[in-house]
């Protein structure tokens, strides 16, 4: 059994499933799963953010492994709880505050990488969603995933390379849009600019790591 397997087997968990709750509890209660294993599974669900278990989900495990003898399965279902209560904190905190914490995370020689792509992920997905677009802060934050001195999580790159393009769509309608409201501009000449305005403003080629 390994990562791979996790990945297929986890990758259509929701947010606060009960069902995906009970089929992860029926694999800790398997004998046929090692501790080893088991860490192993819990591991890779605390580096996966959509897979998010509610208090009641996590006693009711606990209770279920306890009665079945597999105390010490039941014991890793904590590490979940204190996972989901520092990423349900990140989502009601504000980006300049979550900014805050990232730098404060990166300075610690002994950060694990896992923490910085999770907290970076919430950050970069607030910073998209704001209105009106702060591009200079969107391409700030692009920026730290791709100079980042530890490898980012597949889901935080992934993201980032999703981001790049959406971002480049929205500020050219937002240059047509002005064109279109001035007049004598031509519009060959308005989008010619406005891809000129989105090369300084976002500063690099995302998807080939141009400068």
């Amino acid at each position: 059994m390994n990562r791979y397997f996790f990945a297929i087997q986890l990758k259509n968990v929701k947010v606060n499933s009960t069902i995906a709750a009970k089929y992860v509890i029926s694999q800790l209660l398997s004998e046929l799963l090692t501790l080893d294993r088991a860490r192993l599974l819990i591991s890779f669900m605390e580096k996966e953010p959509r897979i998010r278990f509610s208090s009641e989900d996590i006693a009711l495990g606990k209770k279920t492994l306890t009665e079945k003898g597999q105390r010490a399965k039941a014991d890793l279902l904590e590490k979940l709880r204190r996972r989901n209560q520092t990423y349900a904190r990140w989502l009601d905190t504000p980006v300049e505050e979550l900014e805050k914490e990232l730098e404060h995370i990166r300075e610690n020689p002994n950060h694990k990488p896992v923490v910085v792509s999770s907290i970076h992920e919430v950050i970069l997905k607030k910073v998209f969603a704001e209105e009106p677009v702060n591009y200079e802060k969107i391409e700030h934050h692009l920026r730290l995933v791709k100079e980042s001195s530890s490898p980012p999580t597949f889901r935080l790159t992934d993201l980032a390379r999703k981001i790049f393009p959406a971002q480049l769509t929205r500020l050219l309608r937002e240059e047509l849009r002005c064109c279109a409201a001035v007049m004598g501009d031509p519009e060959g000449s308005c989008i010619s600019r406005g891809c000129s305005d989105l090369r300084c403003t976002l500063g690099f080629e995302w998807t080939t790591g141009r400068s």
